[in-house]
């Protein structure tokens, strides 16, 4: 029998601080905000990692450090590291933190407005540019689940569309 005490309540908090620690440990970059591994030590940085400093840096530049500057990194690529807990905590109390995240709803952005601003590329020239657009963006995000999940349905859709199939 498993007992839901305060204790044990407890106890699983300290296990999931210890196994927290040992992968930022191990792997020296892990992170809540970002599902992919990404290694940060010493002058090999990827290009990824690249883009994200340099979106963060021109937002922060834009906006300053304020609100609306982790707001609008938070919408853009997921980047939570901004946030402040208690303000992130009041999103998810509110239930409003779906509708601030990257999900589905960002693909199908860059998806209607690179269809609209190449119409004068060729059909499949379109679509291969679109589906590594997709792909690069979900990268840059850290492809978290939600954004995971999004850019697999998007690439099948561009990919049933390679076949000639109504999506």
């Amino acid at each position: 029998m498993i007992n839901f005490n305060k204790t044990s309540g407890e106890n699983l908090a300290s296990f999931e601080t210890k196994v927290t620690d040992s992968l930022n440990k191990r792997f020296d970059s892990i992170t809540e905000q970002n599902s992919v591994l990404l290694n940060s030590s010493g002058d090999n940085i990827s290009w990824i990692q690249k883009i994200r400093k340099s979106l963060q840096e021109s937002i922060i530049s834009a906006y300053g450090e304020t609100p609306q500057a982790w707001l609008v990194l938070w919408m853009l690529v997921g980047d939570k590291s901004q946030i402040p807990s208690a303000d992130y905590q009041n999103f998810i109390d509110s239930g409003l933190v779906h509708i601030i995240a990257v999900s589905g709803g960002n693909i199908v952005m860059i998806v209607v407005f690179l269809s609209a601003i190449l119409f004068f590329l060729p059909f499949y020239a379109r679509n291969a540019v679109i589906l590594i657009t997709v792909i690069c963006y979900s990268m840059i995000c850290g492809l978290d689940s939600s954004v995971f999940r999004a850019t697999v349905m998007g690439c099948l859709s561009l990919i049933a569309l390679f076949r000639w199939r109504e999506i």
